[in-house]
């Protein structure tokens, strides 16, 4: 059985993240069907804008191929603080995922809070989420944001944080180890597993998905650099 096989995509943003994600629902369903993934996570910026698209798309494939193992995780990606401007590498923000009902309701209640202010720079503050019912919701801190932008700084500022939110998920939560085409990525690979390891924290790969094929690259370099007023050399070089 090959690695694709066994694969689970915890992090994929559809094209339903306006401006980030250079992917349709369907072509990433049919994309991870066709590699033969056990599951797929939809986690699009702050909502779960794409989650009902991907869902009806994998039931219309299913209808003609019953037996397609793939099955798909119900989350968004939340913003810790008001930092969208910033690149994405850098932006403070985790991965919530429903395991059940209960879970869904609780995530959706997150995100209504999240656009209290309207649908620009929506974010849960740190505090309210640690206070927030977050039964039924697992974690995941993808291999971006503070763990990039605190280089040179005292880890145990970002101990004493994730620990704060392990003790509130519990047993659910997780960090994501992600590799790219930019071998730079492979820099925040050993601070995230120490991260980890000092927390006791389990640990997941992840492709960190924002396309489903190669050439779609060039695409998601050209709706980064409308969204950063930039050209596209420039955040070809950034990415």
């Amino acid at each position: 059985v090959s690695l694709a096989n066994r694969w689970h995509e915890w992090i994929c943003h559809t094209n339903f993240s306006f401006m980030v994600g250079a992917s349709h629902p369907r072509d990433l369903i049919e994309r991870a069907v066709n590699l033969g993934y056990r599951s797929l996570g939809i986690t699009d910026y702050d909502g779960v804008y794409g989650i009902a698209r991907a869902y009806r798309e994998l039931l219309d494939l299913k209808k003609d191929q019953a037996d397609i193992p793939l099955k798909l995780h119900y989350g968004a990606e939340i913003h810790l603080s008001r930092d969208h401007d910033l690149p994405i590498y850098f932006q403070d923000t985790l991965i919530l995922y429903a395991q059940t009902h209960q879970g869904y309701f609780n995530l959706c209640q997150l995100l209504s809070y999240s656009h209290r202010a309207g649908k620009n720079n929506a974010n849960v503050p740190l505090d309210y989420l640690l206070s927030a019912p977050v039964d039924d919701i697992v974690v995941i801190q993808p291999m971006r944001g503070l763990i990039r932008r605190q280089e040179g700084e005292n880890p145990l500022d970002l101990t004493e944080r994730y620990g704060k939110i392990k003790a509130h998920f519990h047993d659910r939560f997780y960090f994501a180890l992600s590799r790219h085409l930019n071998k730079v990525e492979d820099k925040w690979i050993e601070p995230t597993i120490c991260l980890a390891k000092k927390l006791k924290a389990p640990m997941l790969m992840s492709q960190d998905a924002y396309f489903d094929i190669r050439r779609n690259k060039d695409l998601s370099d050209l709706l980064h650099a409308i969204r950063h007023n930039k050209t596209l050399d420039e955040v070809s070089e950034q990415l």
